[in-house]
Formats: structure tokens, sequence, C-alpha cells
């Protein structure tokens, strides 16, 4: 995950996809708060590149984690996406 406090969507997914040469359809976000709020840790890791960031489910069992990753889903689709390439 990128901090959208540091690198702008667009930006971040030309870094994912044309630096390091993965696919995407564009970029969805979830904030810091929605995070913590979901019971995950947010951690501002800067590896391997600066603005990475790292979530962390591993305190959690299965079950909550499932549960987290929904809220989290539900809140970036609410949010809808921060940046869609031209399709044209």
């Amino acid at each position: 995950m990128y901090d959208g406090d540091q690198i702008s969507a667009e930006v971040a997914w030309k870094h994912f996809t044309k630096d390091l040469g993965y696919s995407s359809m564009g970029v969805v976000s979830v904030t810091a708060y929605e995070c913590r709020d979901a019971g995950v840790q947010v951690i501002a890791d800067g590896e391997p590149y600066p603005q990475h960031v790292s979530v962390a489910f591993d305190n959690l069992s299965r079950k909550a984690m499932k549960t987290a990753a929904s809220k989290l889903a539900a809140a970036a689709r609410k949010r809808g996406w921060q940046y869609r390439p031209d399709s044209t």
C-alpha cells in the first residue's frame, strides 16, 4: 500500500504498473482511521520504497481478519475509484 499523504493515486498507479511491472485497473483507498477502526495496524515502513505502508492483520484471528478485510473493502467501494487510467 501507498501513503496517500506522500504520493497521489495517479503517481502510485504509475509506480506500481510502470516501475514495478504489475497490472492494475486503478486505485482505491482506505484511510488510516478506517484501518484502525477495523482493528488493523498501519505501519509506515518506507520499504521497499519511501511511500510504502504495511497493514498488519497478523494480530487477528482468521475470522477477525475476514471481518476487517470486509470492512476495509466496503469503505474503499463507498469512496470509489481514486484513479483509473484512461481506457482509450
